[in-house]
Order: structure tokens, then C-alpha cells, then sequence
């Protein structure tokens, strides 16, 4: 008997989420074991992004993202993690490696984000996403005294990146509605230019985490935290990250998700200016973590599900937001972070956080 797609869904987003935490967490660190330099590592941590920005150009032009390119970009992202194995200690094998797993990932997400919203509705996607994130813990917790093993880690990325696969190719036979167009000369309802405000909000949100995701650590451990304290808060802001998904239903059956996601927007920038306020002190960076249940599960959730209702070529849309976010937003702001490290380094991310509130405002004049 097929699997109900709550099912299939929650398991692409567990295994899959499950390998982005040994990308994300583990594999630099090994990467420098291995004896890659910092900076070879921060070029292959720069394509991904990159890539995920350019792909979505293709699709808006002369590729259609169907079942059949789905199920591709799924063996193709198997194949990315399989080389690793045996190209693990050349560059520029890995290079060419991630150059793969960043036109992968770029199709992955967004496709099963399209089928989730179809399926279950906004109202029902964080019940099923929220496992994405207990399988980005569970890596963490799994690994966290075997990640310099370089043969178990790499067992563990085939398989849970073969489960990934198995799961997706399951999302990926669930029948979908057919679009009206498949890219800007078929459809001009699709339109980057038409909420340019709203890109222009989603590219400054997204650059605003540059500084999170890639000094986080630093930061707090250069303010007097010590390494379990930080694993601690990384834990707390996940665990507040699962509960907002799994009760934001009643969330979001009270609000537009226009509203909610500028509320999420400016609790941002509240939490930036904590982070760099109260330097070293648990309490106000505690409140701070809490707030990744809006500035990460609640925006992300009404930002796919706001884009779902407003365009036409939906999978498209997702690709962008996934593209233009996660892509060069974040690529743009991992380089700016890196210039701007410091004392104030959170109070500009919170500048970048702002400009993005700004933007959503005007989007949201124009629109209303």
C-alpha cells in the first residue's frame, strides 16, 4: 500500500535535513582535518549558494520542473554525496562536486515544498517540516563524538541520503496540479519586477543571517560563552523552531500571512540588536534563540505559503524564493559577515533585518 504523502514528505524532509547537518555542522571541520586551508573550504561553501541563484534562471527561461527533472536532481544529489568518498581529499574534485550538489539542492526543496503546500496546505506544512529539523538535530546529536571518523561519517551520508532519494521518489509520484505557464514568456504573471519590493525584503532577510550561521560560535564564545553553553542555545533556538511549526496552524488561520510575515521580519531585528546589545549575557541571548521560532519556522512557513497565493507558476516560485534567499542572499551576506566581524557585527545584521522590514512595507502598500 503507497505511503500517505504527510509521510513521504516528512521523510524527505528528515533524511534530507539530516544531511544538510553534516554539511553544515561536521564536514567543514573534517574538510580541515583532511588538510584543505579555510579559504578552499570557504570557495566550496560559496558555490551551493551561488548555484542555487543561477538555477532558477534556467527554469524561468527554458527548463520546466516536472516529476521527471525532480527524480534527476534527486540521483544526481546521491551521486554528489557518493563522490565524496573517494574525492574527498582533492579540491578540485570537490569543487566540481559541490557545484552539483548546489543545482540539486536548489531543485529538491522548493519541488517538495510545492507538493507539501498542494497536499497539505499551509495551515498543515510546519506538521510535516518540523521533521526536517529533528533530522538536522538528530545528525547533530548522532555524530557529535564521531564527526572526525571519516569513514562513519561518510556511511552516514550515503545512507541518509539514499533515504532522502527513496522518500523523494515517493513526493515525486504524487500527482501535481498542472500550472497555467512554466516560465516568463508563457506567463506573465510571473514577474520579479512586479514585487520588486518583495524580493528586494527577501534577499535583505536572508543576508541578515549571514552573520548567524557563520558566527554565531565565534561571536558568543569571543563574549565569554564557552562551547556546550553555545551548543546549548543552537539546540534551544531548533527546539523553539519545532514547536512554532508544529502550533502555528491556529497561527495562521488568525492572521494574512502578509502579517505574519512582517511581524517575523521585525522580531529580527529585535533579535539581532539583542545578540549585540547584551553581549555574554545568557538570559537576553536565550530570549534571543526563542525568537528562531518566527525569524526562521513562522517566515518561512507564511513567506512559500505567500508566494504560493501569489503566483501562478508556483514550483517556480519557490525556486526563486529558495534561489534569491538561500542563494545569493546568504552567499552575499557569509562574504559581508566575514568583513564586518566584530563588536558590532549583529547590530548590522539587524541593519540588513531593517532594510528588509522597509521593503516589506512598501510591498505590502502596493499590494493593498
Amino acid at each position: 500500500m503507497p505511503l500517505p504523502p504527510w509521510i513521504r514528505l516528512s521523510g524527505l524532509y528528515f533524511f534530507y535535513f539530516a544531511y544538510i547537518g553534516v554539511l553544515m555542522v561536521y564536514l567543514p571541520k573534517i574538510l580541515i582535518e583532511r588538510g584543505l586551508s579555510a579559504f578552499e573550504i570557504g570557495l566550496l561553501y560559496a558555490v551551493i549558494p551561488l548555484m542555487r541563484f543561477i538555477v532558477p534562471f534556467l527554469f524561468w527561461r527554458w527548463l520546466r520542473l516536472d516529476a521527471r527533472f525532480f527524480f534527476g536532481a534527486l540521483w544526481g544529489f546521491w551521486l554528489s554525496v557518493i563522490l565524496l568518498i573517494p574525492f574527498i581529499d582533492s579540491f578540485a574534485a570537490l569543487l566540481l562536486i559541490h557545484l552539483l550538489m548546489g543545482v540539486t539542492t536548489s531543485v529538491i526543496p522548493p519541488y517538495g515544498d510545492t507538493v507539501a503546500l498542494q497536499e497539505l496546505g499551509k495551515e498543515r506544512y510546519g506538521k510535516v517540516r518540523l521533521f526536517g529539523s529533528l533530522g538536522f538535530v538528530f545528525t547533530v546529536w548522532f555524530l557529535a563524538s564521531r564527526f572526525l571518523d571519516w569513514d562513519t561519517v561518510s556511511l552516514y551520508l550515503v545512507l541518509v541520503s539514499g533515504l532522502a532519494v527513496a522518500f523523494g521518489y515517493g513526493v515525486g509520484r504524487i500527482p501535481i496540479q498542472e500550472e497555467e505557464c512554466v516560465s516568463l514568456k508563457e506567463c506573465h504573471t510571473f514577474t520579479l519586477k512586479g514585487h520588486a519590493a518583495l524580493w528586494i525584503s527577501i534577499l535583505f532577510f536572508q543576508l541578515s543571517f549571514g552573520g548567524f550561521y557563520n558566527f554565531f560560535t565565534v561571536y558568543g564564545m569571543d563574549n565569554g560563552f564557552n562551547a556546550l553553553e553555545m551548543s546549548h542555545l543552537w539546540i534551544f533556538g531548533v527546539v523553539c523552531e519545532v514547536v512554532m511549526l508544529w502550533f502555528q496552524t491556529g497561527i495562521m488561520k488568525r492572521f494574512s500571512l502578509l502579517t505574519l510575515i512582517q511581524f517575523s521580519t521585525w522580531m529580527t531585528v529585535i533579535r539581532w540588536a539583542l545578540l549585540s546589545i547584551f553581549p555574554g549575557e545568557a538570559f537576553w541571548w536565550y530570549l534571543a534563540q526563542s525568537m528562531h521560532a518566527f525569524s526562521f519556522a513562522l517566515y518561512h512557513t507564511a513567506m512559500i505559503g505567500y508566494l504560493f497565493s501569489l503566483y501562478t507558476p508556483k514550483k517556480l516560485a519557490q525556486q526563486f524564493y529558495s534561489g534569491i534567499g538561500y542563494g545569493i542572499g546568504m552567499f552575499a551576506g557569509s562574504i559581508l559577515a566575514g568583513a564586518l566581524y566584530g563588536p558590532w557585527l549583529f547590530l548590522c545584521m539587524g541593519g540588513f533585518a531593517l532594510l528588509s522590514g522597509l521593503a516589506l512595507y512598501w510591498h505590502g502598500r502596493v499590494v493593498w
